[in-house]
């Protein structure tokens, strides 16, 4: 047992209205195929796109664009005539039945022409005036409001379906009641009504403190684990820290990421993008890749082999031209999959089936590359991949590096280009911050550039715990877990207590809403709230981030995934202001000190002993969680 030192440290975004699951909208194909060079990024027009759907070329609806909300109520105004809005998302499944089942001529085409001011809103086309409708669902939804809508940022809203609730449109029960006489009148009340008969939807509020909320998500998650439920990735990051003494949770749970890899190698040993159907049978082929990240991730915190082909994995990412950055880019995140889904699955007679594996061909539609907070999601994931797994990190990548080499530079060109174009993306500042701040906090762990810290602590600083009003908003909640997991940990490398209190605001306040939310979005704030309010694991290794003992210490105290667990290199030297509020003593030698909050170990002056020292540390943190269920 390590002796202990104790050491005392001297330690607008408009609201989104109606609030639905929320994953990531990112799709990309299923099944790469051999190596190859990387692809062409045509010229993309949403103009050019929208003309060639059925609905588009046989509808008599004028539809105003994304970008045209001054012109849609400047109309309703001046003709009196309500909003249709409808909320698109095309890599949902429902897009196609939704498209022709509504609006073409054949349905409600006329109606809709004659009634309503026409207005599309596209996801993907502006992802901000997606998310502040919807707040990132996967699903469309179709909102009616007023001539003059409500006051300042609020729109009064008279209706609104969303999902499955759209095929009754204009009625809230049936399929497609294009021969119910109560649709027409429906339609005239629609279009009859003022303001006075809208309403601006409310955020609930529900009586929950942080203890018993988390308490209720993880029974949940457990009993679900038990009776043989699915579940998402996601959620299994955070089974894996919570149950980390329960050997039965811990068996079932690799079982799971086991049985995600057999599930890929049924379908095709190469493929590397896992479906939702692998997580949650009979959910289809719609394809998240930071939930396959998040896959990985969990089988490396197991000691599992990856559930895809790894070679496939590194080849894939080596072909997308994703990682250009001169135009601002990242993944080419648009997919057609309008039409993947309709054979097998019938939602005209409510019907589902599990889809065959034949169903999974997803057709790219080349488009805009410049959603910053998905690609900085991705991005620091990849990076978070390779910080925690050394042999992936020296893979030989593209045949002139390493994995580790290229993901870094790879990471370090899009910050700079996220850093040096702040107005190239209509993406919401909320979320943009939260992931590039997770980005930025990555980077710097594996470089030690301490610039990357600075400007952790540059977007931190706009979160102050002071002034939640500011910035706290819970609509934001889908990427409010992540960003208290971003400024928890920034805090910590940073001694920023004021960043530290930022987090722990964030996961108390914003629990009493969760419930509204898609429970992966509970589940995952739940997750934060344990990070944020457990002890942390963190290694400073006092030295010259040059220095190669430096470097192997470092590589040994990130090794092994667990967000509890930070390690960063300060240079005394170069790093003088952060050395002393560190508060460590500085040797000849380069020496790595590992602390549980503020209890420190005798320091470690090579990667074996530290490693040994970083498991004591994370028994003792297993150890007090299980101490205060």
């Amino acid at each position: 047992m390590s002796s202990h030192l104790n050491i005392s440290k001297h330690l607008p975004f408009l609201p989104i209205l109606i609030l639905l699951a929320v994953t990531s909208p990112l799709i990309f194909t299923g099944c790469p195929g051999p190596l190859a060079p990387p692809e062409v990024i045509e010229e993309f027009s949403w103009a050019d796109f929208n003309e060639t759907t059925r609905w588009r070329s046989l509808s008599p609806i004028e539809w105003h664009g994304t970008y045209d909300s001054e012109a849609v109520f400047a109309e309703a105004e001046s003709t009196g005539k309500p909003i249709l809005c409808y909320v698109s998302r095309y890599e949902s499944d429902l897009t196609a039945t939704i498209e022709d089942g509504l609006f073409s001529e054949d349905a409600w085409g006329e109606v809709i022409s004659e009634k309503f001011i026409a207005w599309e809103v596209n996801c993907w086309e502006n992802p901000d005036q997606g998310q502040w409708f919807l707040g990132g669902a996967n699903d469309p939804a179709i909102f009616v409001m007023p001539a003059i809508s409500g006051d300042g940022d609020e729109f009064a809203i008279l209706d609104a379906w969303f999902g499955t609730d759209i095929l009754s449109f204009p009625l809230h029960e049936g399929i497609l009641p294009l021969d119910n006489p109560e649709a027409e009148a429906r339609f005239t009340y629609l279009a009859d009504a003022g303001p006075e008969d809208a309403y601006i939807p409310e955020l609930p509020m529900f009586d929950l403190e942080g203890e018993e909320f988390v308490s209720m998500r993880l029974g949940d998650l457990l009993d679900g684990l038990d009776y043989g439920e699915g579940f998402y990735p996601s959620d299994c990051l955070y089974m894996i820290i919570a149950t980390a003494n329960d050997e039965s949770a811990q068996t079932e749970l690799r079982n799971r990421i086991t049985a995600w890899g057999s599930y890929m190698i049924s379908v095709d040993e190469e493929a590397v993008w896992i479906p939702e159907d692998a997580y949650i049978p009979g959910f289809g082929w719609r394809i998240d890749p930071i939930q396959t990240l998040d896959a990985i991730i969990c089988a490396i915190a197991a000691d599992l082999d990856w559930p895809v082909n790894k070679d496939a994995f590194l080849n894939r990412i080596g072909e997308l031209s994703a990682f250009n950055t001169e135009n601002g880019g990242g993944f080419p995140p648009y997919f057609d999959v309008r039409s993947t889904f309709s054979e097998n699955q019938d939602y005209l007679t409510d019907e589902s089936s599990i889809l065959e594996t034949s169903t999974r061909l997803i057709d790219p539609i080349p488009g805009p590359q410049d959603i910053v907070w998905v690609n900085a999601s991705i991005m620091a994931d990849l990076v978070r991949l390779v910080n925690i797994d050394p042999e992936l990190s020296a893979s030989s990548f593209n045949g002139d590096s390493t994995f580790g080499e290229a993901m870094t530079g790879i990471a370090i060109e899009m910050i700079d280009y996220i850093l040096e174009n702040p107005t190239s993306t209509e993406s919401p500042d909320i979320y943009e911050q939260t992931y590039l701040l997770d980005l930025l906090v990555q980077v710097y762990q594996r470089t030690a550039d301490r610039s990357y810290l600075d400007k952790a602590g540059e977007i931190a600083g706009t979160f102050s715990p002071e002034e939640p009003e500011l910035w706290f908003y819970p609509d934001s909640l889908p990427c409010l877990p992540d960003l208290a997991i971003a400024l928890h940990q920034y805090s910590w490398l940073a001694e920023d207590e004021a960043a530290r209190e930022a987090a722990n605001y964030i996961t108390e306040e914003a629990i009493p809403y969760a419930p509204g939310f898609d429970i992966t979005i509970q589940n995952r704030l739940a997750f934060a709230y344990d990070i944020t309010h457990s002890k942390c694991l963190h290694v400073t290794i006092i030295g010259s981030p040059d220095d190669e003992a430096a470097q192997d210490l470092l590589a040994a105290s990130l090794t092994g995934w667990d967000p509890r667990k930070l390690a960063q290199i300060v240079d005394p030297e170069l790093d003088t202001e952060l050395f002393e509020r560190k508060g460590y003593p500085a040797f000849e030698e380069t020496a790595a000190w590992m602390c549980v909050d503020d209890i420190c170990w005798m320091p470690s002056y090579d990667a074996e002993t530290l490693l040994e020292s970083v498991q004591e540390g994370l028994d003792e943190l297993n150890a007090a969680g299980e101490d205060e269920e």
